[in-house]
């Protein structure tokens, strides 16, 4: 947590003031679905019936990415980030194409060469 220096005790007297709860169980965290009550879609402005898994915005049964349980936001960074890998993959591909098709014949020049400037 950062802090500046001047806040140090007044955070720590907050910190106090929270109280702490144990974990349920043997210490494992357990993940609770959040309160909708209240909560309202950013988008839509309706009542939430969940949250976004990745952000944790509220989300409406109109939104698109519910199903998915991410909310629009966090289903175009998915779709973006799978493109992207795509794209590389594609490259790599490509280069060890390029690498078996033309990589012996390479070799062959180059092993000429240093043979001829060694003779």
């Amino acid at each position: 947590m950062l802090v500046p220096s001047g806040e140090m005790e007044r955070a720590r007297e907050l910190l106090k003031s929270v109280p702490q709860e144990e974990p349920p169980g043997n210490g494992i965290a357990v993940t609770l679905e959040p309160n909708t009550e209240g909560a309202h879609c950013a988008v839509h402005g309706q009542h939430a019936t969940q949250a976004c898994k990745r952000c944790g915005n509220f989300l409406c049964e109109r939104c698109d990415g519910a199903d998915a349980g991410l909310c629009e936001d966090c289903a175009d960074l998915k779709d973006s980030n799978a493109q992207v890998q795509r794209g590389r993959k594609r490259k790599v591909v490509a280069w060890l194409i390029l690498l078996f098709m033309f990589g012996p014949l390479l070799l062959i020049i180059l092993s000429n060469l240093l043979f001829a400037l060694l003779h």
